[in-house]
């Protein structure tokens, strides 16, 4: 456990579901606004039995930012992921940070900055050789964050909506039209 300016982060416990739970759908609705295509309407990301799982797994682990009331304010959800050598891969073992949120109400006050660095730290005594993640396009936000705690891109996932997919932004079909 590690204490910044009020602001504990711990590993996450089963009682914490239910606070989590609330971060779950609010981030799954930012999802669904922008990508509706995409993103269904499940409530949330994780039923409480599957966020049981994921604790009781050592590779996936889960921590929460605690206000100085001891209120869950944010979560942060990681998998450790060993990379085996290939003719092309170095082996390597990373850490992916698969969702993180800060509650609204606390964010700009560093809560999402005391959590991203405990994670990081947390990484770093894992054995692993990077920290990573996946930032949806729209949300520059998150994107800002990441950039302002020091990650670069490393590569760009592309799309071109083909068939009736139709368009995401709800403009046309977004379909690639050849002469």
């Amino acid at each position: 456990m590690a204490e910044t300016g009020g602001i504990t982060v711990r590993r996450a416990e089963p009682e914490d579901f239910g606070r989590i739970e609330t971060l779950l759908r609010d981030i799954g609705e930012l999802h669904r606004m922008h990508r509706p295509d995409i993103f269904g309407d499940a409530a949330v990301k994780y039923s409480s039995d599957e966020f049981a799982e994921i604790l009781a797994d050592a590779g996936r682990p889960v921590y929460v930012a605690c206000g100085r009331d001891g209120t869950v304010i944010g979560y942060a959800f990681c998998v450790i992921r060993d990379i085996k050598e290939t003719k092309l891969l170095n082996e390597r073992r990373e850490m992916y940070l698969d969702d993180l949120c800060v509650d609204g109400s606390f964010r700009g006050q560093g809560v999402g900055s005391i959590l991203f660095r405990h994670v990081s730290d947390e990484a770093a005594r894992f054995g692993c050789t990077s920290l990573e993640l996946n930032v949806w396009s729209f949300n520059s936000p998150a994107i800002a964050f990441y950039e302002k705690m020091g990650m670069k891109p490393r590569n760009t996932h592309y799309e071109i909506r083909v068939g009736d997919g139709g368009d995401a932004a709800g403009g046309g079909n977004g379909r690639l039209k050849l002469k």
